[in-house]
């Protein structure tokens, strides 16, 4: 006779992992299921059990290099529940722009910056940045002295700005670009410089070590991008040469190479005991801070290298059903935490990874077209409670189960893509599995058990 699904399950399966609170089970679908596009025919019995509990815990990569990605991020961003981003950006320039003609007259210093499109926050509000003069040379400061630099490193400068600008911010506007005056002082050592033949083994380095740009007023709401190349993000000098007419000449200071420009990111966490548990050390010996530990969320932030990790804590259990059957659709949902997001300002891909036991990540997961998966996002914009991102998870999770002894301290990352990780502030709280049955995350299994008649 054919084993019923129905009862082995329910009977063995349930009855314990009901009593932990572990899962929920609906009804089996006797008339078939279409599971990932495929028909799978009732003389077979499939069996979906919603709400598996899954356990978050947030993790951290030490410092993200942020030099070399062409871009510099100036401001601040509020994310309510989560806390405020801050970015200044540090540059070294150079100059191969030749002597001014005896007769040239200095008129003025320019700086140059071109919108990189990214921004967050309020760009309805007027923004002020400042350029500082940097008293410390660009110097690597990493043991093998490669030319590398990070989100947590910062070299000093001078108190009082060089160059102070005000105005609208207008960073999804075409090739759009903001040009404001420097100090005249600071104008005529250039001058001065660029007139004493520097090709006789002086260097720019002589008269500014490099330039730091910040927008950390009270009064700004707003993080932009300035796209930074060897053509773009420069300081211009301006100068005229009078003859038979007035000849208007300008040159450029450029950027040393992206490689000596990078961001310094910050992330001030609010509503959250995340921070006081990053800023007293509390971290577990695996470098984890549980979902529990941060009021049932966990925090995946670009620029500063938070990561969420997800575990099944009831993993093995399923293990004992291998031979009863395989799990042949398994679908992660993923909800932002309630009270942290505008729907408009969610990330809008979140890439998925498997860690091992001490966080390390062994690999991205990819379509197949070998590109990094990155969910599915679905908004709810009626009523905004029944927004999440969902992965298929099947092949990760029959791997698990196939290979338990080895994979059973593994786990999966959730994490902004590569191409946003080190050049960005998309951040993102995740609600936890041990939330109410209405806000949390889970996953969805969808089981094939064997005809036991036809084995």
């Amino acid at each position: 006779m054919r084993k019923k699904w129905l009862e082995v399950f329910a009977g063995v399966f349930l009855s314990g992992l009901m009593m932990t609170g572990g899962f929920g089970c609906s009804s089996g679908d006797q008339d078939g299921v279409d599971v990932g596009g495929q028909f799978i025919e009732s003389s077979t019995y499939a069996e979906m059990i919603d709400s598996v509990s899954i356990r978050f815990s947030t993790i951290r990569v030490d410092s993200i290099q942020t030099s070399g990605m062409g871009v510099a991020l100036v401001g601040t961003h509020l994310q309510p529940g989560v806390g405020t981003s801050s970015a200044h950006s540090y540059m070294a320039m150079t100059y191969s722009a030749g002597i001014p003609d005896e007769k040239e007259i200095f008129d003025s210093l320019t700086m140059v910056l071109k919108y990189s499109g990214y921004c967050k926050g309020d760009t309805m509000q007027p923004f002020i940045l400042d350029v500082y003069r940097m008293n410390e040379m660009f110097e690597s400061k990493n043991a093998d002295r490669t030319n590398y630099y990070f989100n947590n490193q910062s070299f000093t400068h001078d108190t009082d700005p060089v160059g102070s600008h005000a105005f609208w911010p207008q960073p999804n506007v075409g090739k759009k670009i903001v040009e404001f005056r420097l100090s005249d002082d600071l104008g005529q050592e250039v001058w001065s410089f660029i007139n004493t033949k520097p090709t006789e083994g002086t260097t720019i380095d002589d008269i500014f070590k490099g330039f730091v740009l910040k927008g950390d007023h009270p009064d700004n709401k707003a993080l932009l991008g300035f796209s930074m190349s060897d053509t773009l993000g420069y300081i211009k000098v301006y100068s005229h040469k009078v003859g038979s007419e007035i000849q208007e000449i300008s040159r450029r200071i450029t950027l040393k190479g992206t490689s000596y420009q990078f961001n310094h990111i910050d992330l001030e966490l609010e509503n959250s005991q995340l921070a006081g548990k990053i800023e007293s050390g509390e971290w577990t010996e695996l470098n984890r801070l549980d979902e529990a530990d941060n009021l049932g969320m966990s925090l995946t932030h670009a620029g500063t290298g938070f990561q969420t990790r997800v575990d099944i804590p009831y993993l093995e259990r399923l293990v004992a059903f291998k031979d009863m059957g395989r799990f042949v659709k398994a679908v992660l949902y993923v909800r932002p935490a309630e009270g942290t997001y505008e729907l408009n300002n969610l990330p809008s891909a979140i890439s998925i990874g498997l860690l091992n036991k001490v966080n390390g990540v062994e690999q991205y997961y990819t379509d197949a077209n070998k590109k990094t998966l990155t969910g599915n996002l679905v908004k709810d914009g009626a009523e905004n409670v029944n927004t999440y991102y969902s992965y298929d998870v099947t092949s990760y999770l029959n791997t698990m189960l196939a290979n338990y002894e080895y994979y059973k301290d593994y786990g999966l990352v959730l994490t902004i893509p590569s191409e946003s990780f080190n050049s960005s502030v998309d951040g993102i709280a995740f609600a936890g599995g041990s939330l109410g049955r209405n806000s949390r995350s889970f996953i969805k299994l969808f089981y094939y058990s064997y005809d036991q008649e036809r084995r």
